[in-house]
Formats: structure tokens, C-alpha cells, sequence
């Protein structure tokens, strides 16, 4: 068990990033040939760099990265593919929508941990760079949201600049 305060914050950003690859690699799949489809292409080779950037830093500090998050992270992702969706089967445009809103925010999550860990000024792992790690995250956010704006109209309709499904 982890008493560590910093080990146990960097334990639960690697469940987290466990999270973040599963649904980068599902909405990846399921999207196959479009800009989401690339986006999460994109936001998977992230966070898995992010993933072997955390393992080794807690592996200098002599911890390790625990298994039971990374496997409750995992299942939660899986549990969350349970959800009613408006159809039977297949694959909702609702669910695309919230699936882009997932990403933003574990792409948020992991650019505050990676300004956290440069702000301690913690020593990073042979080869990373905090600072870099964090552009790229918010370079990514700006992907995300862009094109969540392109899922939101396709999935509900555009009246406007809102979309319609919205204000009925």
C-alpha cells in the first residue's frame, strides 16, 4: 500500500492514463477513416507516452505503478460502454459526442499533472521533458476541441451555430 502522498498522485494518473489509452484505442476503432478516428490516434501514442513517463518516475522514486488501479481504471473504461445509449445496438451519435468530451478532459487531467510535476520541480525520467509533455497535451486539447465541434453538429444537427437537439 502506498503512504506517499506524491506516489499515490502519480498511481492514480497512471490509472488514468490506462483509462485515456482504452478509450483512445475504442474511439480509434470505431471511427476508423475520420478526423476523430485520427485525433485519438494521436491522443493514444500521448498517452502512452505519458503512461512509460509515469511507471518510470515512480520506479526512480522506488514504487511502482499499482496494478489494482491500472486494473479498476480498465474495467471502468469497459463498464462505461454499458451505458443506455437511445439505440439497441450500435453505435450511438451521443455517445461519439460524450466519447470526444472524454477526451478532452483526460487530455486536461494529464496536461495539469504534467505542469504539477514541472511546478515541484520533480526530476524527470532520463529523456522527458515535463514542459514538452504538456505542449503536446494542449496542443491536443485544441484538436479535441475542434473536433468535438464537427461531432456535435453531425450527431445533433446544426440550427445556427447551436446544435438543434439541444433547444427542443
Amino acid at each position: 500500500m502506498l503512504s506517499n502522498p506524491f506516489d499515490v498522485y502519480l498511481n492514480d494518473h497512471h490509472a488514468m492514463l490506462v483509462a485515456e489509452r482504452e478509450l483512445c484505442q475504442r474511439v480509434q476503432r470505431s471511427n476508423e477513416g475520420s478526423a476523430l478516428a485520427d485525433a485519438a490516434g494521436r491522443q493514444l501514442g500521448l498517452a502512452r507516452a505519458g503512461e512509460a513517463a509515469v511507471k518510470q518516475l515512480l520506479a526512480d522514486r522506488g514504487a511502482a505503478a499499482s496494478g489494482t488501479k491500472a486494473t479498476m481504471a480498465w474495467l471502468a473504461e469497459k463498464a462505461g460502454r454499458l451505458k443506455l445509449n437511445g439505440q439497441l445496438t450500435g453505435y450511438s451519435p451521443a455517445s461519439r459526442v460524450l466519447e470526444v468530451e472524454g477526451l478532452i478532459l483526460a487530455a486536461q487531467a494529464r496536461a495539469a499533472m504534467w505542469r504539477c510535476l514541472a511546478a515541484s520541480q520533480t526530476p524527470p525520467p532520463e529523456a522527458v521533458d515535463w514542459g514538452q509533455l504538456q505542449q503536446h497535451a494542449e496542443a491536443q486539447l485544441a484538436d479535441l476541441r475542434a473536433v468535438h465541434s464537427a461531432v456535435a453538429g453531425e450527431s445533433f444537427g446544426v440550427g445556427g451555430d447551436r446544435p438543434a437537439g439541444i433547444h427542443r
